[in-house]
């Protein structure tokens, strides 16, 4: 859910709704370690929401190509608003300069996002680095470009969860309605 959404029915749930603040952010840090140092507003979008699709092979099969963007542009106002607090808590390591993002790609800026990774994709990239998971790997990791491998860790999150779905709908639609609908 780091994309807009519109929650039809909801009580107040505090665990809830920390857990989706929890994935906002989650999902900005992942997104700025695919980012290059200077960025567009759209790009830092389009990167959030195309984190859905890393990975998921129906992206390469059936899907329309221009998905991510179809989400983000009729929506840049939304993800302004969903985005607008992470970004301004993220001050030191990012900030705008003539309506282009330029964020710290030097360690202790990684390092900020690294650390706030989910834990199912930092363990992941942690694992591709090294098979010890500890701090200074991860400061290891920080002095590098980890764009790919936060990529890849991202991709094979997604790659399973791709997969069960499509399982899933080919089960409960049929494989016709399944393929239509990919």
């Amino acid at each position: 859910l780091h994309k807009p959404v519109n929650i039809i029915e909801q009580e107040e749930d505090k665990e809830l709704k920390e857990a989706l603040c929890t994935n906002l952010s989650s999902a900005v840090h992942t997104a700025l370690l695919l980012l290059p140092e200077r960025f567009t507003e759209e790009e830092l979008y389009m990167t959030v929401a195309g984190l859905s699709y890393t990975g998921d092979f129906r992206m390469v099969v059936g899907e329309d190509r221009n998905k991510v963007a179809n989400i983000v542009r009729p929506q840049v106002d939304r993800f302004r608003e969903l985005y607008r607090k992470r970004l301004q808590e993220l001050g030191p390591v990012l900030h705008m300069s003539d309506n282009v993002w330029v964020q710290d790609v030097g360690s202790g800026g990684k390092m900020a996002h690294l650390t706030r990774l989910p834990s199912g994709v930092r363990d992941r990239v942690l694992t591709m680095y090294t098979t010890i998971q500890n701090t200074r790997q991860v400061e290891e990791m920080a002095q590098s470009d980890c764009s790919q491998v936060v990529a890849k860790a991202v991709g094979q999150v997604v790659a399973g969860v791709d997969k069960s779905q499509a399982a899933k709908g080919i089960l409960t639609a049929g494989g016709r309605k399944a393929v239509i609908y990919s």
